[in-house]
């Protein structure tokens, strides 16, 4: 059994920059603590490098007046820049606050302005424009530190300052105060807040989480506890440095570790990348393995005949063989079954994906649907899963038994009860502080150190976490009782045809109605295989043949579904969901309330005996510009 005292008194480095000045005197420039593509190469940085960058960053810092309890906002790719940036802020004292790269001027002046941020660090020039646009709306705001100067050249700005400049400022004042770097760190302590996480903000404006240092470094000795990985072991850093899972992963536990943390060189090459590296670990959210088995559908379907063949005998030994390993039954036969169809089908189909390799590939940041769980299981990805949160920290995970409805035990020191509204409610030593500037909503969730997390689910008899849905998002039926959206639209999301899906209903609402924005690339791909002739997005969402290829997949689903809670009509939307119109988080999460009032009409004509309604609506493009948008959508029912 683990306790949270016992993990306090050996944890000698209580901040992630002490981590980081033990790997440097354990490892010096003699092992590579990062690597990054660039232009087809990977570029090597060392313990040494990794330490020095941090050092100098923070001392350049300190030369432009940054002092302990300021902010810096952090804006770009997910880079060694970034994590040299967020490491050398929390050695000074202050504290980095993330903001995720496609957020609208709109959203970065809101995250700077609520968190009071004086110093920004931005990778290139679309995020540099970005606060150079909102100078005159942030006050506070003393200089822009870029580090990838494409573009910016013949900009001659006194607010911008190249990231290289503060590494050369960082290094005259260390001539100057040789001691003052090791004396900063070793004043830091656990109590300091090492990041501003803002929350997803699904039901309002997002709240910044004051994550301590305490709470990242706990997080890294429980997974050191709970897991098999040591310095050898490399990880690809793939999400947001916004997120504050890749804090969890990419600093706090390889940190602890002393693993290799790699950065693919462009959302373009990310599955070279990654099979090039064959990662141990690496982590991704619903979506992101959601992504993963649509692929892996589509390879197959684009595949020649005799893989077809090989996948479909051999998938269902998969789902066998998976389920016996999870309970370790495993028979002689059936393990010379499994390794036979591992090297016939499984393996280059893990192998050309990168997946190889990975001893624990990991889900965060939401539930995902127990189908995909079983597929990639079947497919030789020994899934885990984890549950945590901004505010909440890691609190649960599957260590030696892995159930796929489930989200596994709590972490050490952590405690989980359910409320008698089903509500799951956390305490423990990963759990932050309260939110910035906000004691009433850290009044409301923060309960005499238990945490409201919103979200219901109860403990089954082997102590596993189970989530149902977002405590808000569960509704209420006709009948009685109520059903899970989001269950369901992870469900739908299995599908290779459907990238995302709104599942609505109500008490007053006499069936299940669903929204559904189909998966372009795969039903371009089997629409061009059918000979069927299209335009675009909008074109191709409304043909009739792609209506059926959606129904069946609806229609599969609802066999395995109560009855009251099966879906009776959908409709494809002309268009994606998209964060940047409010209809998603930028962690992908549906913003259920807003979504709902932005598509009412079509909700209410599918309630109707209408089986087409007519929508004339404004768009936004990638490039910033509008559009307008007719076409008539079809409402389909479905047995």
């Amino acid at each position: 059994m683990w306790h949270a005292e016992v993990l306090e008194r050996e944890m000698s480095e209580d901040t992630l920059p002490k981590l980081l000045r033990r790997n440097y005197k354990k490892y010096g420039d003699h092992k590579v603590a990062m690597r990054q593509k660039n232009f087809g190469v990977w570029n090597e940085y060392t313990w040494k490098d990794y330490y020095e960058n941090v050092k100098y960053f923070a001392l350049g810092l300190i030369s432009l007046g940054l002092e302990p309890g300021d902010k810096v906002c952090i804006i770009g790719d997910n880079d060694p820049q970034w994590h040299w940036a967020d490491l050398a802020t929390q050695a000074v004292g202050s504290t980095p606050v993330g903001i995720f790269t496609d957020c609208v001027p709109t959203e970065v002046k809101y995250v700077a302005e609520n968190s009071e941020s004086k110093f920004a660090v931005a990778r290139d020039q679309e995020q540099v424009d970005k606060f150079l646009a909102l100078r005159a709306e942030l006050p506070n705001l003393k200089k822009v530190i870029y580090w990838d100067p494409a573009g910016l050249w013949g900009y001659d700005d006194p607010l911008l300052i190249p990231f290289d400049e503060i590494l050369d400022l960082g290094k005259k004042r260390d001539e100057l105060y040789p001691d003052t770097f090791e004396q900063l760190v070793e004043k830091g302590g656990k109590d300091d807040i090492a990041f501003l996480a803002y929350t997803s903000g699904t039901t309002g404006l997002p709240k910044g989480a004051l994550v301590s240092q305490y709470n990242l470094v706990t997080i890294g000795e429980n997974w050191h506890r709970a897991s098999n990985f040591s310095d050898k072991d490399q990880y690809v850093a793939m999400g947001p440095m916004a997120w504050v899972a890749e804090h969890w992963f990419g600093e706090s536990i390889a940190l602890r570790e002393g693993m290799v943390v790699n950065f693919p060189e462009a959302p373009e090459t990310v599955q070279t990348d990654l099979r090039e590296i064959a990662p141990q670990l690496f982590i991704a959210g619903p979506r992101g393995w959601e992504g993963y088995a649509s692929r892996i559908q589509a390879l197959i379907t684009d595949s020649g005949i005799l893989n077809r063949m090989f996948y479909k005998l051999f998938l269902p030994v998969g789902y066998k063989t998976s389920e016996q390993r999870r309970r370790y039954q495993l028979s002689m036969f059936w393990k010379a079954l499994w390794g036979l169809s591992h090297l016939a089908v499984f393996r280059p189909l893990t192998d050309k994906l990168g997946l190889l390799k990975l001893k624990s590939p990991m889900n965060a940041g939401g539930l995902l649907a127990v189908d995909v769980f079983r597929y990639l299981c079947a497919l030789g990805i020994d899934m885990k899963q984890g549950y945590g949160l901004s505010e909440g920290g890691w609190l649960t995970f599957h260590r030696s038994e892995v159930k796929f409805e489930t989200v596994g035990q709590a972490m050490p020191g952590v405690q989980t009860r359910i409320t008698d509204e089903g509500e799951i409610v956390v305490k423990g030593s990963v759990v932050s502080d309260g939110y910035w500037k906000n004691a009433e909503a850290t009044k409301e969730k923060f309960e005499y150190g238990w945490f409201h997390t919103g979200d219901a689910g109860y403990v089954d008899e082997d102590g596993h976490l189970v989530i149902i849905d977002r405590l808000a998002d569960l509704v209420s039926l006709p009948e009685g009782g109520k059903f899970s959206p989001g269950y369901l639209e992870s469900r739908l999301r299995f599908s290779p045809y459907i990238d995302n899906a709104m599942v609505m209903g109500g008490e007053d609402k006499p069936y299940i109605v669903a929204l559904v924005s189909v998966n372009f690339d795969n039903v371009s791909r089997w629409a061009e295989s059918k000979r069927i002739v299209y335009t675009t997005l909008v074109d191709l969402s409304q043909k009739p043949e792609i209506y059926e290829l959606i129904k069946r997949d609806i229609e599969r689903l609802n066999r395995s579904l109560p009855a009251m809670t099966r879906i009776k009509k959908f409709s494809n939307l002309y268009k994606e969901l998209d964060a940047d119109e409010a209809e998603l988080t930028r962690t992908g999460k549906l913003r259920r309330g807003y979504a709902a009032t932005q598509y009412g009409d079509l909700l209410d004509v599918m309630y109707s005996a209408k089986d087409e309604f007519g929508i004339e609506a404004e768009v936004k493009y990638r490039d910033g510009k509008k559009g307008t948008v007719k076409t008539s959508m079809r409402i389909v029912s479905v047995d």
